[in-house]
């Protein structure tokens, strides 16, 4: 939890893991992307969302398969943005369409974090390129993003006290529920790796 908390402290973007298992700022590396069973890439870098985006604008080089997991993807990193000074039920709301429950109380506890430091997040993302590569049950994204658009703000003043940068290497597994759903089973993001 330490290491999530650091994250939060500095950027949107720091480096952090939010797992069922628990928290790691040491990314889990796929073995061979081009071996993988079905793989996409899309240049998205001109994207800036605010919570809003739909699926019609991603790209249409993915299967749908890997569309559905790009669309939750997005729709995590998204969630963040659509609260300010949130309840623990209004995360729970945001993020549980999205990520599996463990991930979803992890984000209820960065954002008491967050309240008690008088930060929130502004902003908003720009998606860099991505790349989709599902096996089996399982979904890998990676994304090189310039987060320099995803900022913290003083919730008293409204100055930006941290503001993330270019070059960040986002690394998320999703897995797929009973349902067909795609969920976030973890995240991890790299400043300066990309």
């Amino acid at each position: 939890m330490g290491r999530v908390m650091r994250w939060a402290a500095g950027m949107m973007v720091g480096a952090f893991v939010m797992t069922g298992a628990g928290c790691t700022d040491e990314p889990t590396q796929p073995t061979d992307l081009s071996d993988a069973t079905s793989s996409a890439t899309a240049s998205e870098t001109s994207e800036v969302s605010s919570g809003s985006e739909s699926a019609a604008s991603a790209s249409s080089s993915f299967s749908p398969d890997e569309q559905a997991v790009v669309d939750q993807y997005k729709g995590y990193y998204n969630a963040i943005y659509t609260l300010t000074t949130p309840t623990d039920d209004e995360v729970r709301a945001a993020f549980t369409p999205f990520a599996e429950q463990p991930v979803v109380e992890n984000w209820v506890k960065v954002f008491q974090q967050f309240a008690a430091e008088d930060r929130k997040p502004s902003g908003g993302i720009t998606f860099g390129p991505l790349e989709v590569v599902i096996v089996g049950n399982g979904a890998t994204v990676i994304e090189c993003r310039d987060g320099s658009t995803e900022e913290m703000v003083s919730i008293s003043g409204g100055q930006v006290v941290a503001r993330g940068g270019p070059g960040t290497r986002v690394e998320a597994q999703l897995v797929i529920e009973d349902a067909g759903k795609w969920m976030v089973h973890s995240a991890v993001a790299t400043n300066e790796a990309c």
